[in-house]
This record gives C-alpha cells, sequence and structure tokens, in this order.
C-alpha cells in the first residue's frame, strides 16, 4: 500500500493520478467520515481496506490543522481521521506528502 496526503487543494490528486494511475483510493478523510455516521468504527475499516486491497494507493487530505471546531462531532472526526492515517503510515511501504503539486517521500 502506498499513502499519499497533503493540505486541502495541494494537488494530491493529480499527483496520484499521473504516478499511480491505477488502484487508487481517493477521499479517505471523507471515507472516515462517511464511516462515522454510520456508526462504523474507522480503524477497523481502513484495517479491512488494506485486508482486501494491498497493493491500494491511498489518498487522503491533512484535515487536523487550523482552528479546532466547536462541534464536538467534528473534533471527534479530525481525531479518528488522524488515528487511521497515522496507521496507513505505519502500515504502509512508501509514504508520499505533496506539497504544491509536488510529491516528497517521507518513508520509503
Amino acid at each position: 500500500m502506498i499513502f499519499i496526503f497533503g493540505g486541502a487543494g495541494q494537488g494530491q490528486e493529480a499527483y496520484a493520478k499521473e504516478q499511480y494511475g491505477e488502484k487508487l483510493l481517493f477521499d479517505f478523510h471523507l471515507k472516515v467520515r462517511e464511516w462515522m455516521k454510520q456508526g462504523k468504527d474507522p480503524m477497523e475499516e481502513t484495517k479491512s481496506i488494506l485486508k482486501e486491497q494491498p497493493d491500494v494507493v491511498i489518498v487522503s487530505t491533512e484535515i487536523g490543522c487550523g482552528v479546532v471546531p466547536v462541534d464536538s462531532f467534528e473534533r471527534e472526526y479530525r481525531e479518528e481521521t488522524g488515528r487511521a492515517c497515522c496507521y496507513l503510515a505505519s502500515q504502509a511501504k512508501k509514504v508520499i506528502r505533496v506539497l504544491c503539486g509536488i510529491g516528497m517521500v517521507i518513508k520509503e
């Protein structure tokens, strides 16, 4: 598995398409939100993806920066997303951070 992340609007999706082209899972951070709204455990769902698709390229937007949300669901969502992304990074054979469309390998 390869994990690609970056801030909003930094070009991680375009980078992933250009570099890897197939087996891409975009908007991982939004999947975490969906799972939470469905009452599912984001960590278990993340582990399930890795088990079913070990060669997937997962792309996520970094959402932990900025002002802490007042809404309790939004705070929990950011926390769960951060934990799931940390897990992805720990399991990935390669982790790439994209900034201004440039991919920087931070784990290989």
